[in-house]
């Protein structure tokens, strides 16, 4: 009988991610407190009006019920070129500013 092959994608090392994240939250007095995925991020009330809504891989909170976001990551397999001109310009329209939400770029490596 073949055995199914099992690969890692951007979803399952999301997951990994998370619950390491609220493991190691869960043993330390961290300024982060809870990490989740999949939840959609509103932007509303900034200036740039291109995407109203991010929808980051990995969210960290400073509050154990999820309510006040810290960051929000978007991870990306190593299998994705970073330096491709469109990622780029992709990324470069999340900066950080006042109004808006921190969204970094992970890459992750096994």
């Amino acid at each position: 009988m073949i055995m199914p092959q099992l690969k890692a994608n951007e979803r399952s090392e999301a997951i990994d991610l998370i619950k390491e994240s609220q493991r190691i939250f869960a043993k330390n007095d961290f300024v982060f407190k809870e990490a989740s995925g999949e939840q959609s991020l509103s932007r509303s009330g900034t200036f740039d009006q291109r995407a109203n809504t991010l929808f980051p891989d990995v969210l960290y909170y400073v509050d154990k019920r999820q309510n006040k976001v810290a960051l929000g990551w978007e991870l990306k397999m190593p299998d994705t070129v970073i330096n491709d001109p469109n990622f780029i310009a992709m990324l470069s329209t999340r900066q950080i500013d006042s109004k808006r939400m921190p969204l970094f770029c992970g890459i992750l490596s096994k």
